[in-house]
């Protein structure tokens, strides 16, 4: 077990640091080490200081869309008695077996037929973020109001308070750890996603693994690494933001 952990996780990671580290990656490239590469993504080339505040925007925002659809479907499904509430909560996990191109293929069709001017923005790879990723959240709503006993609320309304106190005083304290986690599932593919963002980006709206993408194009290989640190930098404080 320690020998595949380390074979899979810890010697890759390794490599990506020495290389994101060294002027070239050889033998005995400790002998290069340099922070050039960091200072290149970070501070001298603006495509990819662009690409990163894009996809912490992007996912952020995805995420919140994301757990907030995800709430709404997980209530209908579990505290209401509408016909049709388990066809939309099957429908939503729908895009959960779509492939990123598909989503991404599927806006671009739409939009364009449509004299709404989002292709190439923002907001067109958002709405791929929301839709790819909203089962996550889904499911994490689902898992999370059902862990809310319904008659703490049935016992709030009796004694008088309304449906929006009781949501906020009871209901959504007590769900509030499964809903974050379900917007952390959210953030993390999200800010990391390439197969929808490289239909859609534009010299504006470029993303992280789209930089990442284009920089090993050129064979940049030295700014790949460090690109890729910094994505891995921002997953874990995101995580552990989580954890606390």
């Amino acid at each position: 077990g320690l020998l595949v952990f380390v074979v899979s996780i810890v010697a890759p990671y390794a490599t990506l640091i020495a290389v994101s580290i060294s002027k070239s990656w050889g033998l005995e490239f400790w002998k290069g080490l340099t922070l050039a590469h960091y200072k290149f993504i970070l501070f001298d080339y603006n495509v990819t200081q662009r690409a990163i505040l894009n996809s912490l925007f992007l996912a952020t925002v995805a995420a919140c869309v994301a757990v907030l659809l995800g709430a709404v479907i997980g209530w209908i499904d579990l505290r209401t008695l509408l016909p049709g509430r388990k066809l939309l909560d099957y429908a939503s996990l729908i895009p959960l077996g779509l492939p990123g191109i598909v989503v991404a293929v599927a806006l671009i069709q739409f939009w364009l037929r449509v004299p709404v001017p989002i292709y190439g923005t923002l907001l067109i790879i958002l709405l791929a973020y929301t839709g790819r990723y909203v089962p996550l959240a889904v499911r994490s709503a689902n898992a999370a109001f059902r862990q809310v006993d319904a008659s703490l609320e049935e016992t709030a309304r009796v004694t008088g308070a309304g449906w929006l106190r009781t949501f906020g005083s009871i209901t959504l304290p007590l769900a509030r750890p499964g809903l974050f986690a379900g917007w952390l599932l959210v953030f993390v593919p999200a800010i990391q996603e390439l197969s929808a963002s490289v239909l859609l980006f534009s010299s504006g709206s470029i993303t992280l693994a789209v930089a990442v993408y284009n920089l090993y194009e050129t064979g940049a290989l030295g700014p790949v690494a460090a690109l890729a640190i910094v994505t891995m930098v921002i997953i874990t404080a995101a995580i552990v933001l989580a954890t606390r």
